[in-house]
């Protein structure tokens, strides 16, 4: 049992320490932050989704391994997500395709996501590819939608509504 209730303890500091206030953005006047503890309601939908699929895949696979560690599968499954294993899996194959394509996408993007590594690329073009990482996670919430059962998909939702979003701070510049 301490397994599992460790995985859970993990998953929640992963999602707490992970979403930490960076100060160079947190900081800038031109940036806003949105806290989602305070105003979920403004956390987007992709911000959320991101965190959720980046912090389950980080706790059921350890650090280089190919497969999913099978007591983190179960744990994930029955005490956080309350879904079967099999649908644990399909979310841990959806989280790794979108986060693969999302870090693809963004290689060539800053950390603010503004594209100066790509200083030939104009405004709009930068924006179009952060609009285009956005979407994966998106069409990532939008394929378990399609593979999950609606009451495995509507659980995996309340988690991420319940569980992830107050642990978000959303940095962005405003109209942009």
């Amino acid at each position: 049992m301490w397994k599992y209730a460790s995985v859970t303890a993990l998953v929640l500091s992963v999602v707490v320490l992970g979403n930490a206030t960076s100060p160079s953005i947190g900081q800038d006047p031109e940036y806003i932050t949105i806290d989602g503890k305070k105003n979920p309601e403004k956390i987007p939908v992709h911000i959320a989704w991101e965190h959720f699929f980046r912090n389950v895949v980080l706790v059921a696979y350890p650090e280089g391994a190919h497969e999913a560690d099978p007591v983190k599968v179960k744990a994930l499954a029955d005490l956080n997500l309350h879904v079967t294993e099999d649908d644990m899996r399909q979310i841990l194959t959806i989280g790794q395709r979108a986060i693969a394509e999302s870090d693809a996408m963004r290689a060539p993007l800053n950390d603010e996501h503004e594209g100066k590594r790509q200083l030939d690329w104009s405004l709009s073009k930068r924006l179009a590819q952060v609009k285009a990482s956005q979407d994966v996670f998106l069409r990532a919430r939008s394929d378990c939608a399609d593979r999950l059962s609606p009451s495995a998909f509507q659980a995996v939702s309340t988690y991420v509504q319940k569980h992830v979003v107050p642990g978000v701070s959303y940095h962005h510049r405003p109209n942009q």
